[in-house]
């Protein structure tokens, strides 16, 4: 299983140049051709025609995964931002778009990769049952598989996944402030990837255990930050009005103003800092 992410940023990608496509940098990971040599080897034992078949598949597969990073540029550049680079790792890929997007763009753009694998994957099962011969319908079965899980998997609400990417944006756009919005899209990404974890260990799958533990560790990582910069934890219904039954009685509105505004001073007090420490550091330093 593959799994694609999207980098909102504005550093470019480290990997080796190969190209460009549609005017897009696109790189490779440095771990990639190294994992690449180490499977053909592998597969040399066993034969020229299954090295044949695997360097197809693992061509296609890349294919897959370039196309939905494809997908979130071209939206992205379709809405004005401009796409730095396209980086391919042994078990996914990154686009780097420029920019900080509004909460609407962010959701348009990380759908645009899911749904360009789940397309492609529907259109390749409907043509293996079209196409002659054995082999090409076997790999067109294969090859759209594969996209119908990755753009599925993608859709899963934890970062760094496209689903992560769009639930904080939902629920950013309908906070007070963004960070209540961060605040709970890390907190749910916590428990799903917790849940991921617990269904990859049970299930024996490796890859899918690794891909929810280092999504789990960068939610919790995300949540501890922005719980610091909050100093309260906002309630749910806050964010998620049609919740408001739940936690009305525990969470007055007056003490959720309160929250609110102790934040808004914390951080007017950060920049007022922030501001001073530029401030002293621009003064000369004193002539003996």
């Amino acid at each position: 299983m593959t799994v694609s992410m999207q980098l909102i940023s504005g550093r470019t990608g480290r990997g080796i140049p190969i190209g460009r496509v549609l005017g897009i940098p696109l790189q490779l990971n440095v771990a990639v051709p190294v994992l690449l040599a180490f499977y053909l080897v592998t597969a040399l034992s066993r034969g020229v025609l299954p090295v044949a078949v695997s360097l197809t598949l693992v061509s296609l597969a890349f294919g897959s995964i370039f196309l939905h990073e494809l997908g979130h540029a071209l939206a992205a550049r379709h809405l004005g931002y401009r796409t730095l680079s396209i980086e391919l790792h042994p078990f996914g890929g990154l686009a780097t778009i420029e920019g900080r997007q509004t909460p609407r763009h962010s959701v348009l753009i990380s759908l645009a990769g899911p749904v360009t694998n789940l397309c492609l994957g529907g259109v390749l099962f409907g043509l293996c049952f079209q196409l002659p011969g054995l082999w090409v319908p076997f790999i067109a079965s294969m090859v759209g598989s594969w996209n119908l899980i990755l753009g599925a998997f993608n859709l899963i609400p934890v970062l760094p996944l496209d689903g992560g990417h769009i639930l904080e944006s939902v629920l950013v756009s309908r906070a007070r402030i963004p960070l209540e919005g961060s605040y709970w899209s890390s907190a749910i990404g916590l428990r799903v990837a917790i849940l991921g974890v617990l269904v990859g260990v049970g299930l024996s799958r490796f890859l899918i255990t690794a891909i929810f533990i280092f999504a789990a560790v960068q939610c919790y990582q995300r949540f501890q930050e922005i719980s610091s910069r909050l100093g309260y934890a906002p309630p749910l219904s806050q964010v998620l009005p049609e919740l408001s039954w739940r936690t009305e009685k525990s969470s007055p509105d007056q003490k959720n103003v309160k929250n609110v505004v102790s934040f808004r001073l914390r951080e007017l007090t950060r920049l007022q800092n922030e501001a001073r420490a530029l401030g002293d550091d621009d003064k000369d330093p004193p002539i003996n």
